[in-house]
């Protein structure tokens, strides 16, 4: 029976664990780090995008409010509710009809809102003028919300549940006398439905039908919500904490309060959703460590190699002279020690280390020559082949990411060509999809903020360019020229045949982006085309001058005037024309 199996105590194999081992400690602690940088990052962007929400929300339900406040403004100071508690204030009664008319004043402002099924308007002295009934003020709602509408001196009072509704809630307000310096005539109690503030269908109008609101009153008393009643007992709504657990699922919550209506609304939002596309990137961040692991313990074993060799060497040759066959080392770098050993072995047998240098030299350099052979071939196919190797390892989990590397490894592989088989003249058709490409990739930076649309004839689709002569002009609609906006921007890029003879074709690149003035559309070809590498110039000059210096050598016979056409105003996009002639170019 053989025994475990041993690994041999030389100083290569030290050296290979002992890298190997500092390797796998760095790629994991970076790995970890990385991976929770990136979750922190997420959260962090997801709670501020659900606070922005929250905000939102709760301006709506401020403005909801003010309607309120508005609608019972306009009944306290109507001039026939004024007359009637101004003409109590004299010590006259009100007379039947007089408060029969309330009703037509009250249904007036219903037919403009809803929400509010009705109104009751009260003496001083607490007893009611509208509707026609004897129920006083203290036993229709709690005397501490009519003292503090008192307080307030007129502003509207959010006064909680309604005790004889369970669907609805009350405010209140004091009703000035405007004729008596604004004092007190009475009261104004409005009946509010409790679906008023429906925060369901608002989180449905923005699509975040996961979220989860409550919404509680200045007194922190709830209002509503589009939890279920269960869920929402069992809920601690007064904790702090960044998440929460709801139903055994972790969610992100913010609250935000409401400086005019003192009302607190608080949000949730479910933390797998947020990190639902973390998994791609763990998986990438692993196999990134992966290849990073191997190439460092191949690494390490040819360094191992290095460090060991001489003493391999020496000890191998000293094994051979004992059994008579006298050979020398070559000269090494290392520790004085080891010089010393070596050079008095050489003396030894002198002649025959000469022999000996000689081929080690040789088969350091021939180790030399393979190593650069080794680097030669690391040449644009790597990046293309990574990068589709990639895209299959994360097709299935987040196809929206694994297209993307594709159209990233397409717009280099446009880009970067091998100059064995490189061609300075592409189709239009091959131009405006590397043009596609790159606008996809610059969706990323910009989202729905940016938009594109690309007119190519399918007559003109084979006509012969010089290659990238229309991106650089893109680049500047899009760096120059949307990105400086901070609406939506549209980058037009259109190809149409012109009426004229010789034949030429329009090439026309339109943003609505933040335009330029006079003085900046005269700079663009002012510099001398020789000298466009200067240190100082933008990149947008350099790319016109770069643009026109193409189009002039790739079309001989083609004006300086006629080549490119820049037509821009301040705040108002710019349109760039590049004429190019249908035949004539060196390609043709």
């Amino acid at each position: 029976m053989r025994g475990p199996l041993k690994i041999p105590n030389t100083l290569r194999n030290q050296i290979l664990i002992l890298f190997s081992s500092v390797m796998v400690v760095v790629l994991l602690t970076a790995g970890l780090l990385t991976y929770n940088l990136v979750t922190d990052i997420l959260k962090e962007n997801a709670e501020n995008q659900l606070e922005q929400t929250a905000q939102e929300q709760l301006n709506r339900i401020d403005s909801q409010f003010e309607t309120i406040d508005l609608i019972t403004t306009q009944i306290a100071t109507n001039p026939s509710v004024q007359s009637i508690l101004t003409s109590r204030q004299d010590g006259l009664i009100p007379t039947f009809t007089q408060r029969q008319s309330m009703q037509e004043i009250v249904n007036n402002y219903q037919a403009y809102t809803s929400g509010m099924p009705s109104f009751e308007m009260y003496f001083p002295n607490y007893a009611r003028l509208y509707p026609l009934n004897e129920l006083q003020l203290p036993i229709r709602m709690d005397s501490t919300w009519v003292e503090l509408a008192e307080e307030e001196n007129g502003r509207i009072i959010w006064a909680g549940s309604d005790p004889l509704d369970e669907n609805a809630y009350l405010t209140i307000r004091q009703i000035n006398l405007i004729d008596r310096d604004f004092s007190r005539g009475g009261y104004l109690v409005t009946k509010i439905d409790r679906n008023y503030f429906n925060l369901e269908s608002r989180l449905q109008a923005y699509e975040e039908t996961d979220n989860l609101a409550i919404l509680f009153d200045q007194t922190g008393s709830y209002i509503t919500s589009n939890l279920e009643e269960d869920v929402l007992a069992g809920l601690n709504v007064a904790e702090s904490e960044r998440t929460v657990q709801i139903e055994g699922a972790e969610y992100l919550q913010v609250q935000v309060e409401s400086a005019q209506t003192g009302f607190m609304l608080s949000l949730y939002t479910p933390l797998n959703n947020l990190l639902a596309g973390i998994t791609g990137i763990g998986t990438a961040i692993l196999i990134a460590g992966s290849v990073g692991l191997m190439v460092f313990t191949v690494t390490s074993f040819h360094i191992s190699q290095i460090i060991t060799a001489p003493l391999e060497r020496l000890t191998a040759a000293m094994k051979r002279a004992r059994q008579g066959e006298l050979e020398t080392t070559p000269d090494i770098s290392s520790t004085t020690e080891m010089n010393e050993l070596n050079h008095s072995y050489n003396d030894m047998v002198e002649r025959t280390n000469h022999l000996i240098r000689e081929v080690y030299e040789k088969e350091l350099m021939q180790n030399q020559a393979e190593l650069k052979a080794l680097q030669a071939q690391i040449n644009p196919h790597f990046l293309f082949n990574t990068l589709e190797a990639l895209y299959w390892s994360i097709d299935e989990k987040d196809p929206e990411s694994a297209e993307m590397i594709i159209t990233m490894s397409d717009l280099f592989r446009y880009t970067i060509s091998d100059s064995a088989s490189s061609t300075d003249w592409v189709t239009l058709e091959e131009e405006a999809a590397h043009i596609e490409d790159y606008l996809r990739i610059m969706q990323l930076r910009f989202g729905d903020e940016m938009t594109w649309t690309i007119d190519l004839p399918t007559e003109l689709a084979h006509l012969p360019v010089p290659k990238l002569l229309i991106q650089p002009i893109v680049e500047n609609a899009v760096l120059h020229g949307i990105s400086q906006k901070s609406e939506r921007g549209h980058i037009a890029i259109t190809v149409q045949r012109m009426n004229e003879s010789p034949k030429r074709i329009a090439v026309t690149v339109t943003d609505d982006g933040v335009g330029m003035t006079e003085a900046t559309k005269e700079a663009l070809f002012h510099e001398n085309r020789h000298t466009n590498s200067h240190v100082g110039q933008t990149g947008k000059r350099i790319a016109m001058i770069n643009c026109l210096e193409r189009l002039i050598r790739n079309y001989p016979d083609h004006e300086m005037g006629d080549a490119i056409q820049v037509v821009s105003e301040p705040g108002q996009g710019t349109t760039v024309t590049l004429c190019i002639p249908e035949k004539g170019g060196t390609a043709s």
